[in-house]
């Protein structure tokens, strides 16, 4: 073999070597979701490239399920609710800080800062088959509230004796709301999905009130500008 052979054969080697890094550093730094901070990650810079479908990955089973509802009642395209992320933190021009990763089994609270308030919003994630997922749903079904799972010893599943939030009729703002059973005393937070009557709403905190009777207008209602 000549020595301008060996050369044509290293610099091929050299090219698919650097390929290769390329293809694996796009993979490890796009959608990565192996934790709830990385999960945020995915979801901002999926809401900076007004990516719906990139969004929708981020999302658990049970919120694309309550946002679909939520599209519906107020005739609009599931990617419209969606497109801010259901959160006011994708708001901030640069990655938020975000601090705090809790996780309780499948389930985790990841603060982040949101800098319109510039209070640290309580997100819920759920991991769905090996991926970590912002799970809105959870607060207003009652299973996790800001400080974490409202059953510690089951993460993800109602105190004993509670019961689940369900849709509501459409209360007279004509927002679709979610309420909680008789039961007093389960915490049922906002969210990320805040009253519909502050614009633009906050970020999830916790009523602190029974759910028997909850308060006024806990409408679905995703962040707007």
């Amino acid at each position: 073999m000549t020595h301008r052979q060996y050369k044509l054969i290293a610099a091929l080697l050299a090219l698919a070597a650097l390929t290769a890094a390329a293809c694996s550093g796009g993979a490890a730094q796009s959608g990565n979701q192996s934790t709830p901070t990385l999960a945020y990650k995915a979801l901002y810079e999926a809401v900076k490239k007004k990516d719906p479908e990139a969004i929708n990955k981020v999302l658990s089973t049970g919120t694309q399920e309550m946002m679909k509802t939520y599209a519906g009642m107020q005739k609009k395209t599931y990617n419209e609710v969606i497109e801010n992320g259901l959160t006011e933190t994708t708001f901030a021009p640069k990655l938020p800080e975000s601090r705090n990763e809790k996780i309780t089994g499948n389930v985790a609270i990841l603060e982040v800062k949101n800098e319109k308030t510039g209070a640290w919003d309580a997100l819920p994630f759920a991991k769905e088959d090996g991926q970590w997922k912002l799970a809105i749903d959870t607060y207003f079904r009652g299973t996790m509230s800001p400080s974490g799972p409202t059953n510690p010893e089951h993460p993800g599943e109602l105190p004993p004796g509670a019961q689940p939030g369900v849709p509501s009729a459409t209360p007279p703002n004509g927002k679709p709301s979610l309420k909680q059973g008789p039961q007093p005393g389960t915490p049922l937070a906002p969210g990320s999905v805040p009253p519909a009557e502050q614009t633009p709403p906050p970020a999830p905190t916790q009523s602190g009130k029974p759910s028997a009777q909850p308060e006024k207008s806990k409408g679905i209602k995703p962040p707007t500008r």
